[in-house]
């Protein structure tokens, strides 16, 4: 037997005695003492072991943590990365019903994109015509669509293709005993109830909304286009829609704002939000595209952040009664699935909506299908990398975020690289667990 070389030790504090291992690959974590860490050393330089250390190292293996010497673990990761990137159990679709938006985000990653363009009944029509096409020829156990924008709830005319959208969908997944699982983001200025009724009735699972700290602070960069600040308006048709459908609360954070993210958390438990926000999830404000190599924001990957400030935001999130996101894992890349694809209000197809609206990325149109653009996205494969080879976080990261690749070095089939992060926030968030 050898020790898996996805293996990850973290020391615990206040006691040299033990040891928490982490395996990367399998998610598998034990606590092992200084005596059972010794034996697997000297498993893998083939020393004797007494029968008790090889009963020990047997369970471990049971876990992963300690594998057969005939094991080839870089093939067991090219196998799982295989598996991941032409499942079919779920078709994975973002649906921009329009690029217009109501308000004017000061970090917005659509720059340059944002405009009055609606998708058209005929353009709707042809996303359930190559929707079904997909349904048949991928057979799903879930078709998941999120509605995205621009800002989907805009206008009467953006609600009514979501509607149509939703319900002719939700017919077709009925028949064919597909799970419909719909999605919606938006920024939650517009968040009529009689809509959301209707949404929910044909299969909305829930919605996600962006409040970037208390109401000063967010109202300094989410604001609506006559520069007046958007809260109170959130704030106010979140609870008109409270238990009608699980709300997501996303917060981007940068310097300026968030040292206001407690305030935020205490205004949500005071308005009674704990049995209606299903998560609150936190992100910093990136680089986007429009300013790729330029200096207009300090982050281009979770690395470049101060990694701590996640960990104490999971804290005090926790600490309010509300759920955060769990786990550290921050890939493979949606845009590595065959299965996944955004499509805009014309119809263009893209693999992630970080690149949508920018025709250099467009990877075919609901009338002639996909092209070789798709190809070249299906073929990055970039955890078969040298940047990458050997490192214990592979099965976490899969090489990165491509938009974020692309904001770092103008090129998606680059890596972009987490250590720092892995390295920083997975044993205090680990060892936060070993406590709760």
């Amino acid at each position: 037997m050898k020790s898996s070389r996805f293996n990850v030790e973290i020391p615990l504090e206040g006691n040299k005695e033990e040891t928490l291992i982490f395996n990367t690959f399998t998610d598998s974590r034990v606590v092992i003492n200084k005596e059972l860490k010794a034996a697997m050393e000297r498993a893998g330089q083939k020393l004797p072991l007494s029968k008790e250390e090889t009963g020990y190292l047997c369970q471990l293996k049971d876990l992963d943590i300690m594998v057969n010497d005939a094991v080839d673990e870089e093939k067991e990761l090219e196998y799982w990365f295989q598996k991941f990137k032409f499942d079919t159990s779920i078709l994975s679709i973002t649906l921009l019903t329009t690029f217009d938006c109501n308000m004017k985000c000061t970090y917005c990653f659509e720059e340059g994109v944002i405009k009055k363009q609606y998708m058209s009944e005929e353009t709707s029509r042809l996303v359930i015509q190559w929707l079904w096409q997909k349904l048949k020829a991928v057979r799903p156990a879930t078709l998941r669509l999120q509605f995205y924008g621009g800002e989907p709830m805009v206008t009467e005319r953006s609600r009514e293709s979501m509607i149509f959208i939703a319900k002719s969908l939700h017919k077709i997944t009925s028949q064919k005993n597909i799970e419909l699982d719909l999605r919606m983001i938006t920024n939650g200025v517009v968040l009529p109830v009689e809509h959301i009724k209707n949404m929910v009735q044909y299969g909305l699972k829930g919605i996600k909304v962006t409040l970037d700290g208390d109401e000063t602070a967010h109202n300094r960069t989410r604001i609506f286009k006559n520069n007046k600040g958007t809260f109170k308006t959130i704030i106010k048709n979140l609870k008109k829609i409270k238990g009608l459908v699980p709300i997501t609360i996303g917060c981007n954070y940068d310097e300026a704002n968030k040292k206001s993210i407690p305030a935020l958390l205490n205004l949500l438990k005071d308005a009674g939000f704990k049995d209606s926000v299903e998560a609150i999830n936190f992100k910093p404000i990136f680089q986007n595209l429009e300013n790729a190599g330029k200096a207009q924001f300090d982050v281009c990957t979770f690395s470049d952040m101060d990694v701590n400030d996640i960990v104490r935001f999971k804290r005090e999130t926790k600490s309010k009664d509300f759920m955060t996101r769990e786990g550290i894992s921050l890939g493979p890349c949606e845009a590595a699935r065959e299965n996944s694809y955004t499509i805009d209000p014309g119809g263009k197809i893209y693999k992630c909506c970080g690149f949508v609206g920018r025709k250099k990325f467009e990877i075919g149109n609901l009338h002639e299908g996909l092209n070789e653009e798709n190809t070249r996205f299906m073929t990055v494969d970039l955890w078969r990398s040298e940047d990458c080879n050997g490192c214990k976080y592979l099965p976490l990261c899969g090489g990165g975020c491509r938009s974020s690749a692309y904001v770092k070095h103008q090129d998606f089939n680059r890596f972009a690289c987490e250590l720092k992060y892995f390295n920083t926030v997975l044993p205090e968030l680990l060892k936060e667990e070993l406590t709760a």
